[in-house]
This record gives C-alpha cells, sequence and structure tokens, in this order.
C-alpha cells in the first residue's frame, strides 16, 4: 500500500507541474461564477435553482470527465513512449501498483476539483437566495419547496394482464394472428394498447389513482404531484380539469379546477391535510373541459406524487457523489486504454467508451425492439440472422450497461428529487469495485505482458 501511496503523490504531482489542476480550477470557478449570469433562465425562482446546479455542476462534470479521460490515457502511454516507465518499473514495484497509485492520485484530484466546483456552486446559491435578488415569499417557496428532498411515489399500474391474455387467447383460437407473428410479441402489444386505454379519460370522465403512504409521512409536511399528459385534439391548446385528493373513505380535502397544456410537466402542491394522516392517497381527475377530447395519461410519469424525504445539502452532497464515482470509473478507463495501446489510439478508445457509457439509455431501449432492421427495404418480411445477431448484441450490451445507469442526479437535486442512498451505495460498489476492479485485472494482465524496452529507430 505504501508503493501506491507513492505513485498516486507522484501522479498528483505531474498533475500539479502540468498545470492541470489550475488550469482546470480556473475553468471550473469560471463556469460557477460566470454561467448563471450568462444563461438567462425563465425568471423563476425553481429556473435559477435549475441553471445554478443542474447547469453549472453539468458542465463541470462534463469538463472533468474530458479530462479525467484524457489524463488517464496519456498518463501511462505518455510514459511508455517517452521511455520514462522503465526508470518506474526498474523499482521494487509491481505494474499494477503503479496502475492503482496512478488511478489513485489522478481520481483524488478530479474528485478533489469536482468537491470545489459543488461547494462554490452551493456557496452562489446560498448567497443569492439571501440577497435581495429574491423576496421573503420567494425566498421561502426555495427553502420549503425546491431547496429540499422528496421522494416519487408512483401508483400501481393498471392489471391489464389476466384481460389481455384472454384477448390473444381469443385471436388464437379464432386465426386472427398474422401469419409468423410471435405471441409473445402480441400479447406485449396487447397489454401497451390496454394500459394506454386504461389511463384514457373521456370527455366527462375521470380517473382515479390511489398512492400507498409510508407509514413514517410528516402529517404536517406538504406534498407535491407532478402529471403530464396528451389529448386527442392536434396542437398544444389547453385542457380545462378538475383535481381532488383526500383518503381512500370520506370527501376530498383538496379541490382545484386548472388549465394545463398537454406535453409539459405540470405540479400541484397538495396542503398536507389532503393526506389526512391515512395510509393512502387517492388523487382523481375530471375532464371537464367544454371541448369535447379525449386525455391520456403516461404509463410512466403520467402522475407522480412527491414527498418528503430530506434536506436540500445532504441530497446535493449525493448527487456529487454519484458524479464522484463517475469520473473514477472514468479514470479507470483511460488508464486501462493507455496500458493497451498507444497514445493516440488510447484516447480515442477511452473516449468513445465515455460516449458509449452516455448512451447506455439509448442502447437499452434498442435491446428491447422486436426489429432492428428495415426488413422491408431488402425484400424480405421477416428477420434474418443478422438481426437476430445484432439484438443479441444489444442486449449483451444493455446487460454491461445497465448497473453504471444512475440517471442524472444533478438534475433531480435541482428539482427538488431525492437522490437516493441506496442508490449511491450500489453506484459506489458497482463503479469502484466491480467494473474498477475488472479494469483492474484487464489492465494488469496486458500490463505485465507490455514490452516496455523496446528499441526504435
Amino acid at each position: 500500500m505504501r508503493r501506491i501511496l507513492a505513485i498516486a503523490g507522484l501522479a498528483v504531482r505531474a498533475a500539479i507541474r502540468s498545470r492541470l489542476v489550475v488550469c482546470l480550477l480556473v475553468l471550473l470557478l469560471a463556469i460557477v461564477a460566470g454561467l448563471p449570469r450568462v444563461v438567462q433562465g425563465d425568471g423563476t425562482p425553481d429556473g435559477y435553482v435549475r441553471i445554478t446546479i443542474g447547469y453549472t455542476m453539468g458542465l463541470a462534470s462534463l469538463v472533468l470527465s474530458l479530462t479525467a479521460l484524457w489524463a488517464g490515457a496519456l498518463s501511462i502511454s505518455r510514459e511508455v513512449a517517452d521511455k520514462q516507465i522503465q526508470t518506474l518499473c526498474s523499482k521494487p514495484v509491481r505494474r499494477i501498483e503503479i496502475w492503482f497509485g496512478k488511478w489513485l492520485g489522478l481520481t483524488a484530484v478530479h474528485v478533489a476539483l469536482l468537491g470545489l466546483s459543488a461547494l462554490a456552486t452551493y456557496v452562489t446559491l446560498y448567497r443569492a437566495i439571501h440577497s435581495d435578488r429574491f423576496t421573503d415569499e420567494q425566498r421561502h417557496h426555495l427553502q420549503t419547496d425546491v431547496l429540499t428532498a422528496r421522494r416519487p411515489l408512483h401508483p400501481p399500474p393498471p392489471d391489464v394482464e389476466r384481460a389481455a391474455r384472454a384477448e390473444l387467447q381469443q385471436r388464437m383460437e379464432r386465426g386472427l394472428l398474422p401469419e409468423g407473428m410471435d405471441p409473445a410479441a402480441t400479447l406485449q402489444n396487447l397489454r401497451q394498447e390496454m394500459l394506454m386505454q386504461a389511463l384514457a379519460i373521456p370527455p366527462g370522465g375521470q380517473l382515479a389513482w390511489t398512492f400507498p403512504l409510508p407509514p413514517d409521512l410528516d402529517p404536517a409536511a406538504g406534498l407535491r404531484l407532478s402529471f403530464r399528459f396528451s389529448t386527442s385534439r392536434l396542437g398544444i391548446q389547453p385542457a380545462r380539469g378538475t383535481w381532488l385528493a383526500g383518503p381512500p373513505q370520506g370527501a376530498p380535502l383538496f379541490r382545484i379546477t386548472a388549465t394545463n397544456n398537454p406535453g409539459s410537466v405540470h405540479t400541484l402542491e397538495l396542503p398536507a391535510a389532503s393526506a389526512a394522516g391515512g395510509s393512502a392517497l387517492v388523487v382523481r381527475y375530471i375532464n371537464d373541459d367544454p371541448e369535447p377530447f379525449t386525455l391520456l395519461f403516461a404509463p410512466r410519469d403520467g402522475l407522480v406524487l412527491h414527498i418528503p424525504a430530506g434536506g436540500f445539502a445532504a441530497n446535493f452532497s449525493r448527487a456529487v457523489a454519484l458524479t464522484a464515482f463517475r469520473l473514477a470509473l472514468l479514470v479507470a478507463i483511460g488508464l486501462t486504454a493507455g496500458t493497451l495501446f498507444s497514445t493516440p489510439v488510447a484516447a480515442f478508445m477511452a473516449l468513445a467508451g465515455m460516449i458509449v457509457l452516455q448512451l447506455g439509455g439509448y442502447v437499452g431501449s434498442l435491446a428491447r425492439q422486436e426489429q432492428l432492421t428495415p426488413w422491408s427495404l431488402l425484400g424480405g418480411a421477416e428477420p434474418g440472422p443478422a438481426d437476430a445477431i445484432m439484438r443479441m448484441l444489444f442486449k449483451l450490451m444493455d446487460q454491461l450497461l445497465a448497473p453504471l445507469q444512475t440517471g442524472r442526479p444533478l438534475d433531480d437535486a435541482a428539482l427538488g428529487i431525492l437522490v437516493d442512498p441506496a442508490v449511491v451505495a450500489q453506484a459506489g460498489i458497482v463503479h469502484l469495485v466491480i467494473y474498477g476492479g475488472l479494469l483492474a485485472v484487464l489492465a494488469g494482465a496486458c500490463f505485465n505482458r507490455r514490452e516496455l524496452a523496446l528499441p526504435t529507430s
């Protein structure tokens, strides 16, 4: 361990001597101080918080991610090319210890810079809140509704499994399935169709959702309801409807008529009395718009209830921790590429690895597709072997990338959404122990077999 710490210290001093730390520190402080003044938001306190946290820390983390890859890829490959690594390898030190030492040093540099950026962002936000920029009412709104942590609760989805299977059985008995159609794919399509029908509200109709409430919910805490819907009308004409909320038994304790545009996310602040200390909250929407049209709420995020679950400082710290875990993994990717390839190839491969990580969600959507290639253009109606190979490839990539997907924690912190401590702990194990360990094993195996003193012309 002493040798690893010594190499880590050398890596930190090398980063300081190369002016990497100074340049990054100046750039990050310029981002933190200048971006909230340059980027104009929507003029609301919520918009200012999103710019100060989401945009500022998002840009800072992007800069640090690129430099983590670059510094990691060049740290070993450049020393091999310049024949500086021979001096270190002539010491009583293992090559895997060199990798771990450089990873520890570069990770410490980038995490420290990330922490300074987060501290500067927090101080900037704190000073802005307690300045003359906001009124007392806006300041109270920020401290109670925005700069907090709320846990999202989703209502149980409508149970359409039995109806979907019954419809599939009837179609199969009547011979209504197209030839070659997979019954499993048909069943999935029936589930989606029936789920959309269950969440549609015709003119004059209504729909109710039931949210189970945790037993430790503070009875004095307010609740926030976020919703998004679409309509059967063309365009984005606003829709009027009535919201009601209350316990499962008895009259609704909250009622409001609101007009909202489809496609956007809207929020409603529910008073603490709307739950009335019960174990569940029933939310009902009545489509009483004077024009006849149908409303449709999305199955996943059509309606979400946010309950208080902590303070802003701890939530923001957890978001920064998730970002730090990702930086540590990017340093490991860069170092592993540097042990396998020369400097330009290592930089290219490290950047490609970062792009693949960023596209993890898109890869997951492709892995769930039943068909990936436009076979109709090739004159065939059925997917062939190439399509099956592509689906297997995307499913394999999805299995590798899915554990690394942590969402957008900085954006969640800016919106007051809880960054789950369990997710942070799991991400630390996955990023540092599992994937970092696998990269270390790969890098160590290849580094031990790499010739470091080959003659050159």
